[in-house]
């Protein structure tokens, strides 16, 4: 997997090296002559990069199989957050260091030289909207902004990418000196916007469209685990062609009112059995207090499998399987998972009252090693405390020797991850 994973990456600097070899070839003159010439050679630079980039975000969100399923969706992520603010920076430098070396070659000012050349070329007001529309998206992705807003109004505003990649797309083949002064360039510039959006649209939208008629995903039931978690049981047809491994997680959309406008990530919360899937979801926010109210013969449409965090990960022969709070429900779908191939296995699982041990009765019933941890609450069987490498040496002394899987609250992730590497 590492070794494909740095082919990846080779090949997304490949791709570039392209970009800055083509651009070379129209830009190297002025670039090497210095002065105004420089400032135009690299704003072309910027405006390529800056295409380039941006091409990538749907690379990074169009949950392409062939690549998540090397990098996951996690890391997917947050590369996309990275190469958007990088995007962002090459998207301000382009318009600024053509305009200067444009003012500096006339010897006027900066704003005298742009408007002037906007009052000249009507045409160039794709450019304008694009860039604005980028810009406008990139600053309401910002984290300290972003926070500000509820996820389904970010999530509208964030379409206006597609808005922006239309004017952009306009802009570089109607004026991109370098695109259009070398027609292999030409070629393989239109080639990459194809394979990429191609792939975006088939992966996004027509294969979870293709899923959902050949497999039905429908609602069969919904149950209450406790207070605050409730199982839902989707029937699905074909079974046998729906591909999932335990661990991995899918993306829901609900078609019923109130529902239909978002979809939201769940891991499963048992293997698949008896032509059902099953989540089981956690009152965290809006969208998750209102799952209970959902109802069976509900339509549902499906994104993936997705994620790495499963047995094809495993590298050893025993296995440690750490869960806190929700983060059971992957967890509890491995340890059954595991158990039923006879493996080495064992589970800690920690929540602060036992009454938040949601699933606890299915995981005494699968006869496996299980150990079960409090933080606010002392009783007989039970370990107290949380989890730290203390408690996880405690019930597996041989831990070394095992693949670990942590899925929790981050904190806990992190704290935990953190004395093992140590």
């Amino acid at each position: 997997m590492q070794s494909t994973r740095f082919l990846w990456k080779l090949l997304f600097w490949l791709n570039w090296a392209i970009i800055a070899y083509f651009w070379f070839q129209g830009s190297g003159s002025a670039f090497l002559a210095g002065g105004h010439h420089r400032l135009l050679a690299l704003g072309r630079l910027a405006g390529l990069s800056a295409a380039y980039f941006v091409l990538l975000q749907f690379v990074y969100t169009g949950r392409i199989l062939w690549v998540e399923r090397f990098f996951g969706l996690d890391r997917l992520s947050r590369a996309h957050q990275r190469n958007g603010q990088l995007a962002i920076l090459l998207i301000l430098l382009h318009p600024i260091l053509i305009l200067v070396a444009g003012a500096q070659a006339r010897s006027s000012s900066f704003l005298a030289y742009a408007l002037g050349l906007f009052d000249q070329n009507d045409d160039l007001l794709s450019a304008l909207t694009a860039a604005l529309l980028f810009l406008i998206v990139g600053l309401l992705s910002l984290a300290m902004i972003r926070r500000r807003f509820k996820y389904e109004l970010w999530y509208f505003i964030h379409l206006l990418m597609y808005l922006a990649i239309f004017f952009a797309y306009q802009h570089q083949f109607e004026f991109g000196s370098t695109i259009n002064s070398n027609q292999f360039f030409y070629g393989y510039w239109l080639l990459l916007y194809l394979v990429i959006l191609i792939s975006f649209v088939i992966f996004r939208f027509l294969l979870p469209l293709y899923r959902f008629f050949q497999h039905r995903f429908t609602i069969a039931r919904v149950e209450p685990e406790s207070d605050s978690v409730t199982s839902v049981y989707i029937h699905l047809q074909k079974a046998d062609r729906f591909k999932v491994e335990p661990g991995q997680f899918m993306i829901f959309r609900f078609f019923q009112k109130g529902f239909w406008y978002q979809a939201h990530p769940f891991s499963l919360s048992r293997p698949k059995s008896d032509g059902q899937i099953r989540i089981s979801v956690k009152k965290l926010g809006d969208f998750t207090a209102k799952i209970p109210q959902l109802q069976p013969g509900t339509k549902v449409l499906i994104e993936g499998p997705y994620g790495l965090f499963t047995q094809r990960a495993a590298i050893k022969n025993k296995t440690l399987l750490v869960a806190g709070g929700i983060g059971i429900t992957p967890i509890r779908s491995l340890y059954q998972s595991l158990l039923e191939q006879g493996q080495d296995v064992i589970l800690l699982y920690g929540a602060q009252k036992a009454s938040d041990l949601v699933l606890k009765e299915e995981i005494d019933t699968l006869s496996g090693r299980a150990f079960f941890i409090l933080s606010k609450e002392q009783l007989p069987g039970y370990l107290h405390g949380r989890i730290d490498l203390e408690k996880v040496k405690k019930v597996a002394p041989d831990y070394q020797e095992r693949d670990i899987y942590i899925c929790g609250p981050v904190p806990m992730i992190n704290s935990l991850s953190s004395s093992l590497l140590s």
